[in-house]
């Protein structure tokens, strides 16, 4: 196509490219995409035939206006995970905040225990077996499960206050 034919036949559809660019993306879009197209069409007007050339530029048109919509719809889906990682990061501040309130309450609860219940429920904490906690302790194993079932269930009815 010559710089003539493209000014015949592609320039007079700039009024329907425009009202197309308008219906997809809306008025301030739609002026950028059409000078968009209409610059790679010129880039390539040598290699246009000149048959049906309007279908064809409006057909870009159109294709240019869904990249764009999808371009947007990636930034839109984009600052939709930035927003979710930001909520999943409150969030999981509230909850580590909500974890130490409960384990300073736990500790505050264990303050209050008497010995040897005390002393048990540390060593339990701190991955001691019964076993090591009866040698340590000069206790028999069956005396120290029982004493950290009830040790438990007192810290439970602590932290229920």
């Amino acid at each position: 196509m010559t710089a003539l034919e493209f000014k015949q036949t592609v320039l007079p559809t700039y009024g329907a490219m425009l009202a197309l660019g308008r219906h997809i993306l809306g008025v301030s879009e739609a002026e950028d995409v059409v000078q968009d197209v209409l610059k790679s069409l010129w880039e390539k007007h040598d290699r246009i035939k000149a048959e049906d050339v309007r279908t064809y530029v409006l057909r870009s048109v159109k294709n240019r206006c869904l990249d764009v919509l999808k371009s947007k719809n990636i930034e839109v889906e984009m600052i939709e995970n930035v927003i979710s990682i930001e909520d999943r990061s409150n969030q999981e501040r509230e909850a580590a905040r909500e974890y130490m309130e409960k384990l300073r309450k736990v500790e505050v609860a264990i303050a209050t225990l008497k010995e040897p219940s005390k002393t048990v429920i540390k060593m339990n904490m701190q991955g001691d077996s019964c076993k090591t906690i009866s040698s340590a302790t000069g206790l028999s194993e069956e005396n120290v499960r029982k004493i950290l079932s009830r040790t438990r269930q007192k810290i439970r009815d602590l932290l229920k206050v």
